[in-house]
C-alpha cells in the first residue's frame, strides 16, 4: 500500500488515500452481511462500475479540452492587425475560456478521486494493492521520467499558466508596438505643425505689407 501511494500524484495523495482508508471498514462490513456466494460478483460489479465512472469523467475533461484549448489560442492568429484594445479583449476572453475549462476539469477530478478511491479500496481488500500490479503501477511506468515529472493533473495547471503567460506577453507586445508607433508619428506631426504655422505667418505678413 505504501509503495502504491508513493506513485500517486502528491496533489491527490491525501484526499484519495484518506477516502480509501475510510471506505475499507464499510466495505468489509457490507461484505460480511451478504452470502458468501454473492461476494465475488458484488465486488466485481462495484469495481467495474467505479472504474467506468473514472474513465467517463476523464473523457469529459478532455472532450471539453479539445474545444476550449484551441478556442483560447485561436485569437493569436488575428493579433497582427489587432489594436491594443481588441488584443486585451481577446486575451482576457481567452484566459476566461481556459480558466472555465480548469474549473470544469477540477470538478470532475474530484469525482475521479472518489472513483479511484473506491477502486483502490476494493483492490486493497482483495489483496491487489501490491507494487507493480495494476494499470497505473509497474516498473515501466515508474521508470518513465516524463510521467513522473508531468502527471496529468499537474499538466492541466501548467497548461493554464502557459496560456495565461502567452496572452500576457501578446498584450504587452501590442502595447509596446503601439507606443513605438506613436513615438514615430510625433516628429512627423510636429514638423507638419511647424510648416503650417510658418505658412500662416508668411501669409499674414504679406497681407499686412499690402495694407
Amino acid at each position: 500500500m505504501e509503495a502504491a501511494s508513493k506513485n500517486s500524484p502528491k496533489r491527490d495523495l491525501s484526499e484519495c488515500e484518506q477516502f480509501k482508508l475510510a471506505l475499507i471498514p464499510h466495505l468489509e462490513n457490507s461484505i460480511k452481511k451478504m452470502p458468501e456466494s454473492q461476494r465475488h460478483e458484488w465486488l466485481r460489479l462495484l469495481h467495474a462500475r467505479y472504474s467506468d465512472r473514472f474513465t467517463r469523467d476523464n473523457d469529459r475533461i478532455w472532450t471539453i479540452a479539445n474545444i476550449f484549448i484551441p478556442l483560447s489560442l485561436a485569437g493569436l492568429v488575428s493579433l497582427k492587425e489587432a489594436t491594443v484594445g481588441s488584443t486585451i479583449l481577446l486575451g482576457f476572453g481567452s484566459i476566461g475560456l481556459i480558466y472555465f475549462w480548469m474549473l470544469f476539469a477540477e470538478n470532475h477530478r474530484a469525482f475521479q478521486n472518489k472513483s479511484q478511491a473506491v477502486v483502490d479500496a476494493i483492490e486493497s481488500y482483495i489483496g491487489l494493492d501490491i507494487p507493480n500490479i495494476g494499470p497505473q503501477k509497474g516498473p515501466k511506468l515508474d521508470a518513465n521520467p516524463v510521467i513522473k515529472k508531468w502527471p496529468v493533473n499537474k499538466m492541466r495547471w501548467r497548461m493554464l499558466r502557459y496560456i495565461i503567460v502567452i496572452w500576457l506577453l501578446a498584450i504587452a507586445f501590442a502595447i509596446l508596438k503601439a507606443s513605438v508607433r506613436n513615438k514615430k508619428d510625433l516628429p512627423e506631426q510636429s514638423i507638419l505643425q511647424e510648416i503650417s504655422s510658418f505658412l500662416e505667418y508668411s501669409t499674414d505678413s504679406k497681407d499686412e505689407g499690402k495694407k
